[in-house]
């Protein structure tokens, strides 16, 4: 795994309505659609995974289907069912960092624990030469 992914493995979607432990259907279905619309035109997202959602439209545009459509219910639920498919497998075929990116400006991701405990600082090499390195005199005790 790489470090980009790892950092943001233990994350958690927040609830659409404040102090609700989950998000409905309806709400998820619309979330997974606007990522899935950033992704798609994200170019740091590999070619790769964008070929899912336009081998979905292409086979929406097939005259051969799984259920022909000409059958009530179950030709459109075999072509909702695939869209459904296409959707979450692009979604988590996106390398992870950039997903967790877009739920954060969606303000869907919330921060992991550690995420406002980092602190900043510079590192610099000291030398024997360098007085910084010198260890200070200690007084001498009074007796």
């Amino acid at each position: 795994m790489d470090e980009k992914n790892a950092l943001h493995e233990k994350r958690e979607l927040v609830p659409a309505v404040p102090g609700e432990d989950r998000i409905n259907f309806l709400q998820q279905f619309f979330y997974d659609m606007e990522l899935a619309w950033h992704l798609f035109w994200d170019g740091r997202v590999s070619f790769f995974p964008k070929l899912i959602p336009l081998a979905w439209v292409l086979y929406v545009l097939m005259p051969l289907d799984i259920a022909p459509d000409v059958v009530p219910v179950l030709g459109q639920l075999d072509d909702i069912s695939l869209f459904f498919l296409a959707l979450k497998l692009f979604i988590s075929l996106a390398p992870r960092w950039i997903v967790d990116e877009y739920l954060e400006r969606m303000g869907l991701l919330k921060p992991t624990a550690g995420d406002e405990d980092v602190i900043e600082g510079e590192v610099r090499e000291v030398t024997p030469e360098d007085p910084a390195q010198e260890e200070p005199e200690k007084p001498e005790a009074a007796g």
